[in-house]
């Protein structure tokens, strides 16, 4: 059986793609963990529509933990999406 990556669709309201990040997660007993800059997973972008876009990983997700995220500055992350591959 083939397995395809997820896609995702968003609308974003300030419509800037370039502040989001996709992470793996890394499972540590009940804990998950992100070390900002490790395990980052590239995604491309297509733009449907004003503020709406479809983000593509570029290779396939093995099975784990991901999460999307919004940092708009190295100071601040905000908005947190969560999900998991099986």
């Amino acid at each position: 059986m083939l397995f395809r990556s997820p896609t995702f669709v968003v609308h974003l309201a300030d419509k800037s793609i370039a502040s989001y990040s996709l992470v793996s997660l890394k499972k540590e007993n009940d804990k998950r963990t992100v070390q900002l800059g490790e395990g980052t997973v590239p995604f491309s972008t297509i733009e449907y529509a004003d503020g709406y876009f479809q983000l593509i990983p570029k290779s396939t997700l093995a099975p784990g933990q991901y999460l999307f995220f919004y940092m708009p500055n190295v100071n601040f992350v905000d908005h947190l999406y969560s999900f998991e591959v099986k």
